[in-house]
């Protein structure tokens, strides 16, 4: 097993069966959670402890929420339901804001599922409003997972002792002021009273993702919202779109909109702005490749995104149809956030089969559909006909997911 991993690894950078992005595992999980950002707990504070599936006991101090553990369990090889079982009884041992890390390689549809229950449990505390027993994966704040494996955070479950949830709180409100300092983003927002801050708090989650500044081979690079709010905006609802300019200086700032006659009345207002609005269903599969032909292929580097940010119907049909058009015009390293994905998912708006049994979540979702990319990002060798091979990094939390693109030869 050991030879397979390592002669599979140097395929991929050799380009046997035209791989096209490689990676190296060494120093994972490290990398991941530097690429996680700031964590509710700094990592270097957690007690890291390694185990194997067949010694899962836990040291102390795993019920002290002012310190945590830094769990990392190797699931290259699991293949049994017993051993699934395992890493969820250690879940359910770690303490608020703990770090789960799980090594995973050309994983069984077994292991995909439990990663997904994953995901899921980082919706599932705010969506979930009945009475009853929770899943048993359950309490994700949230979940990241690239080539070489996922790293989850425990969120503070309810019936944690008094001391315990004081405490856990405690720290949960430090980090919020931590981490709405690190971007400008969030005093950006606050100005145009956007409920991606004053609702939705998406800051504490754009602020350790977003890039610093968005250039594409030297040049400008191009960011694009879906969602421009225009009716709400002519109501007196403020807007986002200001917002990206500022916090993105230099960038070609896109922003799609389906209400034509009201965008057609703020013409000359539009005119004035530093961002352009384009009259879109981005629902249509049709005019988002009209779009991508007149528009990205003329005014971006290789006719290529940086950016995309989906905040437009929240209905699911749509938000699989614009991620499926838009997604292969997105550079290598480009992020693609998906708002709102609870909204839709869990009985809301369009979903197929709403998620409304606890635990019972299916296909027909946008949500589930995002879940669905799993597959994609770990099966990059040997070469396999599983679609988005390209994706590199996968991330949600509350309401919010980041689909990012490899790098050619990316090392995660």
């Amino acid at each position: 097993m050991r030879l397979r991993r390592i002669l599979d690894a140097y395929w991929c950078v050799v380009g046997f069966g035209g791989c096209a992005f490689c990676y190296d595992c060494g120093g994972w999980p490290d990398r991941l959670v530097r690429k996680f950002g700031d964590s509710v707990i700094p990592a270097r504070k957690l007690l890291k402890v390694e185990r194997s599936l067949e010694e899962l006991h836990l040291p102390r101090p795993r019920r002290n929420s002012s310190r945590g553990l830094f769990l990392v369990l190797d699931l290259r090889g699991a293949r049994t339901g017993q051993e699934m079982q395992g890493v969820i009884r250690a879940w359910a041992e770690l303490s608020a804001h703990s770090l789960l890390a799980l090594r995973v390689s050309n994983p069984t549809s077994d292991v995909l599922e439990l990663l997904r229950r994953f995901f899921f449990a980082t919706q599932q505390r705010h969506w979930y409003k009945k009475p009853g027993p929770m899943p048993a994966i359950s309490n994700a704040d949230e979940v990241s997972c690239d080539p070489c494996g996922c790293l989850a955070q425990k969120a503070i479950s309810a019936d944690l002792h008094p001391q315990d949830y004081h405490n856990a709180a405690t720290n949960y409100l430090r980090w919020e002021g931590r981490v709405r300092g690190q971007h400008p983003f969030f005093s950006e927002a606050l100005k145009y009273q956007t409920d991606k801050v004053t609702y939705h708090r998406y800051e504490l989650f754009y602020h350790r993702t977003l890039p610093r500044q968005l250039d594409h081979d030297g040049g400008a690079g191009c960011f694009l919202e879906i969602g421009f709010g225009c009716d709400a905006f002519v109501r007196g609802v403020a807007l986002s779109a200001g917002v990206w300019p500022v916090v993105f200086p230099g960038a070609k700032v896109h922003i799609l909109e389906i209400a034509g006659p009201c965008v057609q009345n703020l013409s000359t207002w539009l005119q004035k702005q530093n961002y352009s609005v384009h009259i879109v269903d981005a629902g249509a599969v049709l005019e988002l490749e009209r779009l991508k032909h007149d528009v990205f292929q003329r005014g971006c580097p290789q006719g290529l995104l940086s950016v995309v940010v989906d905040d437009g119907s929240h209905n699911s049909s749509d938000l699989v149809t614009t991620f499926l058009s838009l997604y292969p015009s997105l550079k290598p390293g480009g992020q693609y956030y998906m708002e709102d994905l609870g909204l839709t998912s869990y009985n809301v708006y369009d979903s197929l089969e709403p998620m409304t049994t606890k635990g019972q979540e299916r296909p027909g979702t946008a949500f589930f559909f995002v879940t669905s990319l799993l597959r994609g990002l770990f099966t990059k060798m040997p070469p396999s006909y599983a679609p988005f091979q390209d994706v590199g990094l996968l991330r949600c939390w509350l309401n919010i997911c980041l689909v990012e693109k490899s790098s050619p030869c990316n090392s995660f």
